[in-house]
């Protein structure tokens, strides 16, 4: 209770109206020095700024020294500046445009007569180039740009693309080869994502294909990547801002909806097949905007709705070759109609639609309060219900369509700001955010989930994967609420060439989460045989231990303050340094587990809190010459976590929930139309197995990265600018996982053949010894690994430093006049790290990294978000103006391919990985032995081994080594996108006819255009256990590993060979057409 007091007691105090800083993150600011004819500074000179489509005005008097700045203002234009002095000449300019977060710096000389410059667009961009505010490394993407560029998603994150330093994936962004999950995700200045972290883009409702907002609604949108502002915080990775649209003195509507079928999207061609689309969306919306009160109020809403219906990627059996999916149709089919004797319904092996339904909601009144205060009210609604997409990729299980999920996300955010104008220098800027996130997935089944192991032959070829039906592990009892309350007041003083700022600010984040992951109930069978007799070799549940246990109810609270001052040291030379002190506490307390504290002396209702984090940064911009830039700083930057992890603390303790497992003659049989069995089969009471174990190192801190960056910008002759930058970036403490229950480890294995005793494969430190025990087939199964036997993994987050990324762009920027404008940007990165932290469970974070060491000291290697290279271009044309104007753009995005790891299907090291639950994934990176010698398996998996050799570069530069981890790597991707509008008007109406084609190079070639898709951890061998004679009694356990990747045929003999993992993802590989109409009426 007192915690729960000094929170509502600080939030109170922050949202007081109390005069705390300045053009902030959602606004943008002008600023100048206003001289006379001979150079000499005009002192009470009036400026005054209208925003000329709202008539909003603000006023500014100068300083002594000449000086005046205006803050708080709305990002866009266009404005119109006069500047007054009693006995000199009025001076005017016109055509203003301001950017999000930046001051643009216009210099004003009054002369005796007056003075109006008109067209002063092109001389503020050029100022906007070259501005004393702009420090750091940031891509801006105005209004303009968004409606030109072509796209389909319409998702305004998606234009982060325009960044050299951003890496587009199916994922998320990745921003100078850092980590998406520890992206930040603005909305006018407020907090707007998934701070939980279910969706890996941070888009609240992002894992059912939710948007923020609709994408008319979108002013401005912001990559940063490098902010040496102390008022951006919350990231390491990159920050993402938008500002939304507001309405304007004229009425205006708009209509627009866009279409697309199957006639307008590309076949895929995989090999010698060429597969025929199955895509189609209805896409709609409108805006709305005007007065309310002429000069004074003014409204904005916006909609959008969109259906989406395609195939899930990957091959499908009944349409792919056999040796493509490493099944044979048989098998399939005779594990569905076993499944169906049983009463249940296995679902289709084939392709079939995967729906996603998006809405979005937008509605946004600001009101001028009168020459001093500016509100802004906003809301919005984001709606997304989306089919999962089942694996059918290679190097993983296949998943018939019963596996699947609906997942359904809900939306609400909604923002007050206000600004004010004080008097003597200060301004002063308060924002209120509220923002609630329902997020829900339904198994498509309410059935255990089952998978079975099918072997068969394939050209003489062993073929083995394991296939799974009913409902998904995960997805059997998962749901989200979310809440969040954040308040933000920012004083800022204008002091002649120092520009103070003084802000506060509180967050506080509320969680339900409801998640039993295996409540239903999940057998294993080795095969179809003991399927048909109903004998699992394994059976597992989740089985809550209290009323609430597994439904944890917790939250963090985050306090802030922070100080800068940016220092105008000379006409060429600004300086910027701030400090920014973060404290989090978390809500809530895990149960305490006495039984692993008696064994490991573990106390897993520990909680990190109070522990605070400071962040200092210093930037600076130096004009040496005219047409010549400097910008160089460093700093620290403080993120968050994903607050799934601290979940994690709540429900794998022990103590919430355990988790039943029967092996063998104990596993109860299989029977659909009863009740999961909650005990084993033959046993009186319920058996628990190793449990797994998350919790929290007390001294956890939230990441820190250090930001080191400077940059060169050049004005040529002809109007080209050229950009040149170079970032480092060290992580000071990242979020780290190890495993404390594992026995001291021990190194076998000899290098030069790949196999010693048994025990593994190379030279390789390994916990316990294999054993010959009676569980799974000739499962490889250890004993002697762990500290104690009564728990699994336990695993402790805590933090660790050495991760790193750098990064050298290169940027040419050239506009002709209103006419055509052309970017390019090129950048070079390399990303490492220890761990790949890319998942919303800490057991599968620690699971999916692939060891080659030792797991609980990783080698900082290549990270899952290395893709060293990246080409951007994009180009816009207006011809045609005496027809109403015809728009022409393009765009070009070539970026290296994603990594990846080879790893064995089976635990090599003893670590526990792959074992029970979410530890199931497995981990061991492959040793990569010599061609002719040293193959520890079959004759027929050695030649498929040889033949993948002989495709993997990444392979061939390790021999006689066991892999290090992502360094292998999909192709390097091309595509361009285009969009063709035509606008017709008609008195106040005007219609505008557009065609989006992307992904042109494929519809000019089908081997063109393909991005491809890649499990990032691909199992290509199965390591099994056979028992050999030895000199006595005893037998000894010998490992040997059976080929299980993914296959093709030779082109010319049609033998079967081992193939590639990664196949085209769908529907980025295909060229895809959208023809849209809108119509607007302003009047």
């Amino acid at each position: 209770m007192a915690t729960l007091a000094m929170s509502f007691t600080g939030l109170a105090i922050l949202s007081a109206p109390i005069p705390l800083a300045a053009q902030g993150i959602s606004t943008a600011g002008l600023r100048g020095r206003v001289v006379d004819q001979a150079g000499e500074p005009v002192e009470a000179a009036l400026v005054t700024l209208e925003h000329t489509e709202t008539g909003a005005t603000n006023t500014a008097v100068t300083t002594p020294d000449g000086r005046y700045s205006l803050r708080g203002l709305r990002p866009g234009g266009p404005y119109t500046m006069t500047v007054t002095r009693i006995g000199l000449g009025d001076h005017t300019r016109e055509d203003i445009e301001l950017l999000l977060g930046r001051f643009v710096t216009l210099d004003v000389t009054l002369f005796p007569e007056a003075v109006v410059i008109e067209g002063i667009e092109v001389e503020a961009r050029q100022d906007i180039e070259f501005d004393p505010g702009r420090i750091g490394i940031s891509t801006l993407v105005t209004a303009d740009l968004i409606e030109q560029l072509p796209t389909v998603t319409r998702n305004f994150v998606d234009f982060a693309a325009l960044s050299p330093l951003s890496r587009t994936s199916e994922e998320g962004v990745s921003v100078a080869g850092t980590n998406f999950r520890f992206n930040t995700l603005n909305v006018d200045g407020a907090l707007n994502q998934d701070v939980f972290g279910l969706s890996t883009d941070n888009i609240a409702g992002g894992r059912a294909g939710g948007r923020v907002i609709p994408l008319e609604a979108v002013e401005q949108f912001q990559v940063l990547v490098a902010p040496f502002d102390v008022r951006q915080s919350g990231f390491t990775g990159g920050a993402m801002n938008a500002v939304t649209r507001s309405g304007t003195n004229t009425f205006e509507t708009s209509a627009f909806g866009f279409y697309r079928n199957d006639a307008m999207v590309g076949a895929l061609v995989i090999g010698d097949v060429a597969t025929e689309p199955t895509l189609s969306t209805a896409h709609g919306g409108f805006t709305a905007g005007g007065p309310i009160l002429r000069d004074r109020a003014h409204f904005f809403v916006a909609g959008e709705w969109e259906q989406i219906r395609e195939p899930p990627n990957g091959f499908h059996v009944g349409e792919s070759e056999a040796f493509r999916l490493s099944l044979v149709p048989d098998s399939v089919a005779r594990m569905q109609s076993l499944l169906q004797g049983f009463g249940a319904d296995p679902g289709t092996a084939r392709s079939f639609t995967l729906e996603n339904t998006i809405f979005n909601l937008f509605a946004r009144f600001d009101w001028e309060m009168g020459d001093r205060h500016d509100a802004m009210l906003r809301y919005s609604l984001a709606s997304a219900d989306d089919d999962a997409d089942p694996n059918r990729l290679p190097g993983d299980l296949y998943e018939l369509s019963s596996s699947g999920s609906r997942i359904h996300a809900r939306s609400h955010s909604a923002v007050f700001q206000l600004f004010s104008s004080l008097p003597a220098g200060f301004s002063n800027e308060f924002a209120l955010n509220l923002q609630h996130l329902d997020d829900s997935e339904t198994a498509s089944s309410t059935l255990p989930q089952v998978e079975v192991t099918l072997e068969g032959t394939v050209d003489d070829v062993i073929v083995r994967r394991d296939v799974r039906s009913g409902a998904g592990y995960f997805a059997q009892d998962n749901g989200l609420r979310q809440r969040v309350i954040q308040v933000a007041n920012n004083l800022s003083y204008d002091a002649g060439r120092h520009s103070l700022l003084l802000g506060l600010s509180g967050t506080r984040f509320d969680f339900d989460r409801r998640y039993v992951p295996g409540a239903f109930g999940s057998y294993q069978f080795e095969n179809l045989e003991e399927l048909a007799q109903s004998e699992p070799d394994r059976y597992e549940i989740t089985i809550p231990l209290t009323d609430d246990g597994s439904n944890p109810n917790f939250g963090v609270q985050e306090f802030s303050i922070y100080v800068q001052d940016e220092f105008a040291a000379s006409e060429r030379l600004t300086l910027r340094a701030g400090a920014r002190v973060d404290l989090p506490f978390f809500l809530g307390r895990p149960a305490a587990n006495p039984a692993l504290d008696s064994a490991l002396q573990i106390d897993t209702s520990q909680l990190p809190g109070g522990n605070p984090t400071l962040s200092l940064r210093a930037g600076l911009n130096w004009r040496p010459v005219d047409g010549t830039q400097i910008r160089a700083g460093s700093g620290v930057f403080t993120g968050r976590p994903a607050f799934a992890w601290l979940a994690n603390a709540f429900q794998n303790n022990g103590v919430a929930a355990r988790t039943l497992v029967c092996r063998g003659g104990s596993a109860p049989a299989y029977d659909p139309t009863g009740p999961a069995p909650t005990v084993c089969a033959g046993r009186p009471r319920p058996a628990q197995s190793a449990t797994v174990i998350n919790y929290f190192d007390p001294d956890f801190l939230f990441p820190q990265d250090l930001r080191t960056m400077v940059a060169l910008d050049q004005r040529l002759p002809g109007g080209i600018v050229i950009s040149g930058s170079l970032i480092y970036n060290y992580a000071l403490q990242q979020v780290f996982i190890e495993n404390v229950n594992l026995r001291g480890n021990r190194i076998v294995g000899e290098a030069q053949d790949g196999y010693s005793l048994g025990y593994g494969f190379a030279r390789r430190q390994v916990f316990g010894t294999p054993t010959l025990g009676h569980f799974r087939g000739n499962e490889v199964l250890w004993e002697g690994g762990r500290r104690t036997d009564r728990f699994g993994p336990v695993l402790k987050i805590t933090n660790k430093g050495e991760n790193f990324t750098y990064a050298a762009t290169f940027e040419l920027r050239k506009d002709f006049g209103e006419t055509l404008g052309v970017r390019v940007g090129y950048s070079l990165t390399r990303s490492a790290d220890l761990q790949n932290l890319t998942s919303i469970d800490i057991t599968s974070n620690f699971a999916s990294t692939p060891v080659n060491v030792h797991p609980n000291v990783p080698v900082r290697q290549s990270s899952r978000f290395d893709r060293p290279q990246k080409w951007v271009a994009s180009a816009h044309a207006r011809i045609l103006p005496r027809f109403g104007g015809t728009e022409i753009s393009l765009l070009y995005v070539g970026q290296s391919g994603v990594p990846y790891s080879y790893v064995y299907r089976g635990d090599v090291n003893g670590d526990d990985f792959p074992g029970a639950r979410s530890a199931s994934l497995p981990n061991d990176l492959i040793y990569i032995t010599d061609r002719v010698t040293g193959f520890p398996g079959d004759p027929a998996s050695r030649d498929l081994w040889d033949s993948l050799y002989d495709l993997e570069e990444c392979l061939q530069r390790q021999l006689i080594r066991i892999l290090a981890r992502n360094t292998c790597r999909t192709p390097w991707s091309n595509r361009i996108d285009l969009r063709v509008a035509q606008t017709v008007e008609a008195g106040g109406m005007s219609a505008e006819l557009s065609l989006d084609l992307l992904n042109l190079l494929n519809l000019l070639h089908s081997g063109w255009g393909i991005v491809h898709v890649v499990n990032p951890v691909v199992q290509i061998f199965e390591v099994r256990r056979f028992p050999e004679p030895s000199s006595g009694l005893i037998s000894i356990p010998v490992l040997r590993a059976r080929y299980i990747g993914a296959l093709q045929r030779d082109r010319f003999t049609g033998a079967l060979e081992a193939a590639l993992p990664y196949v085209p993802e769908v529907p980025t590989s295909q060229w895809r057409a959208q023809l849209g109409i809108r119509l607007r009426l302003a009047r």
